[in-house]
């Protein structure tokens, strides 16, 4: 039900994204899906990768800050009201999206940190929306 993430924080400066992507591909490790936030002096690279446990322990010996945190992978269906309609539930829920970002991958949509994950999976399942699990990190997921 729950998916794991990457969390580095890194030096906004010149080549260190690629450093990231570099120390996963060459571990044969695959970004599925990230999303960059930044300030003018660090960024906060969130990503989801084919293997999780794995990747913590390379940019770690590699000297990068990074840390992994469960979060929601959600899949919806590819059409007009779909985001409005997940917002909604979990508004009715009381529950709060601290952030979320798309994912590239057939089994999920979207990634979705929320204050309460436990109550939100609950509340996205009784409305029939599908969650995602640890299919996510294959590249042959079925949808």
């Amino acid at each position: 039900m729950y998916v794991k993430q990457l969390s580095i924080f890194l030096e906004n400066q010149y080549g260190r994204m690629l450093e990231v992507s570099r120390a996963l591909s060459e571990e044969g490790i695959n970004i599925l899906s990230l999303c960059v936030a930044d300030t003018s002096d660090y960024g906060l690279l969130r990503a989801v990768v084919s293997q999780p446990e794995r990747a913590l322990e390379i940019l770690k010996a590699k000297g990068f800050s990074a840390l992994m945190t469960e979060v929601l992978a959600v899949k919806l269906e590819r059409k007009v009201g779909e985001l409005e309609r997940l917002l909604e539930i979990l508004t009715e829920a009381a529950i709060n999206v601290e952030y979320l970002y798309i994912v590239n991958t057939p089994a999920a949509s979207l990634v979705i940190k929320a204050s309460d994950p436990q109550k939100a999976a609950a509340a996205l399942k009784a409305a029939g929306i599908q969650l995602a699990g640890e299919e996510i990190y294959r590249l042959d997921s079925p949808c």
